[in-house]
């Protein structure tokens, strides 16, 4: 067997250093920061561009975010024809019924004013006159036959500019009331601006509250 010589360590001496150039603008830009760390060799104007692009682009995602929001949130909802036909018809119901109750006033028609009072019904007319339910029953009677006419007496009246607004079981009816009435033997004609007030009872539209005030003509 041979004995191989013994070698002396000699430490290598670098090789002269290349010098390739100032990096791109593309190579600074995939150098900057990988997972939130530096990598070295980039200037600190780099990062500081790298950084305010990168909120440029969170601050344009969250307007466009922001922005769909409010116009989800604006679009209003699609109208409900089965609610809208019912609306429909309970304002015609009531307008209907202000009609009705006017001509059963005018015809002496007690019945049918009892069963549109509500028991507990308070009525204000234009004349400040408060009254119950019993005490309108009681107005609505004919008068008896060869009696003096009273000195407020309706002979016709015609209903206009009706609205309804109805919330759930209560509603309430404005309008305006031309009248044609004789005051102590004197034919005139007065208009009164009219509120009604409804309540649903027992599937039953019941009037519980009426207020008119007399609208002055202009001199």
């Amino acid at each position: 067997m041979f004995e191989a010589a013994a070698v002396p360590w000699v430490p290598k001496t670098p090789g002269p250093l290349t010098v390739l150039g100032p990096p791109t603008q593309s190579m600074l830009r995939s150098d900057l920061c990988v997972d939130g760390l530096t990598r070295p060799g980039i200037s600190a104007e780099d990062l500081e561009i790298s950084r305010v692009d990168e909120m440029g682009k969170k601050m344009k995602q969250l307007l466009l975010t922001v922005t769909l929001s409010c116009s989800l949130l604006s679009t209003p909802a699609p109208a409900d024809p089965g609610k809208t036909a019912h609306q429909g018809s309970v304002d015609q119901t009531l307008m209907q019924m202000e009609r009705d109750y006017s001509a059963a006033y005018l015809h002496h028609d007690t019945a049918t004013v009892a069963r549109m009072l509500a028991d507990d019904y308070v009525g204000i007319d234009g004349r400040a006159v408060l009254s119950d339910k019993a005490e309108e029953v009681e107005e609505a009677k004919a008068p008896p036959p060869g009696s003096p006419t009273p000195d407020y007496l309706v002979s016709d009246e015609t209903l206009s500019e009706m609205k309804v607004r109805v919330y759930g079981d209560a509603a309430i009816v404005t309008g305006l009331s031309t009248e044609k009435v004789l005051i102590k033997g004197l034919a005139t004609t007065v208009r009164y601006r009219r509120t009604t007030i409804y309540v649903k009872r027992h599937t039953q539209w019941q009037c519980v509250s009426f207020h008119a005030t007399r609208v002055r003509d202009q001199p």
